[in-house]
């Protein structure tokens, strides 16, 4: 008989200790600090580019000033390719056989790769290939307009690029991003988060913008 008690003991002390670890144990996707604390992993940056560049999908991107003929274009897929166009029209350059000016051009496409998450608004994009279609220097002429081929503004010799997502406190944006924005005449007065997406090439300092809205 006390065989059987002491043995209903031992077996009711080990379900409660085996309750207790599992209790404290940390979840799945979470590992625990020092003190035993559970921390939630970070998200694979794969799985963090995927889920952002699905988001993106469509989505146009433009680099301009507002002023003057020309502007860049960026249209991303959903696996973080793009397809992108430059253009600067110069009338005043014209000439014998070309009188309708000269215009600057660039056909493109190339693919970002995510590197790093900072926070729910901010990645780091690195540029892994660009392509284009012509290469710069080479000159044509078409309904009298000289064609020159040219780099694709804003996007060649860039490495690091940030992307931002709508939603972006401004105060915790760069200036040079938040001029171009101004620039463009997509954001003549800033609000306190950003309206639409960016994309900031941190070499050259050229902001890119997913929106162009007319200012309150």
């Amino acid at each position: 008989m006390y065989r059987f008690m002491w043995r209903s003991k031992w077996i009711g002390l080990l379900a409660s200790f085996l309750f207790l670890v599992a209790s404290l144990s940390p979840a799945a996707g979470e590992i625990a600090d020092a003190a035993g604390q559970a921390i939630h992993e970070p998200q694979d940056s794969t799985e963090a580019g995927e889920n952002v560049f699905a988001r993106l999908e469509g989505t146009t991107f433009y680099f301009l000033s507002g002023a003057g003929a020309w502007s860049t274009e960026l249209v991303f897929s959903s696996d973080g390719n793009f397809t992108g166009y430059y253009h600067d029209t110069d009338m005043g350059d014209s000439g014998s056989g070309y009188p309708n000016g000269t215009r600057y051009e660039c056909d493109f496409s190339g693919a970002f790769a995510l590197t790093e998450r900072k926070d729910e608004f901010t990645y780091i994009l690195r540029l892994t290939s660009l392509t284009l279609r012509q290469e710069p220097g080479m000159e044509r002429v078409v309904d009298g307009v000289k064609l020159v081929s040219a780099e694709a503004y804003g996007i060649s010799g860039g490495d690091e690029f940030i992307l931002y997502t709508p939603g972006s406190r401004s105060a915790n944006l760069p200036e040079d991003f938040l001029e171009w924005v101004r620039m463009g005449s997509a954001w003549e007065v800033p609000s306190e988060t950003l309206p639409f997406w960016g994309l900031y090439n941190l070499k050259d300092q050229a902001g890119f913008f997913s929106g162009i809205t007319e200012s309150e």
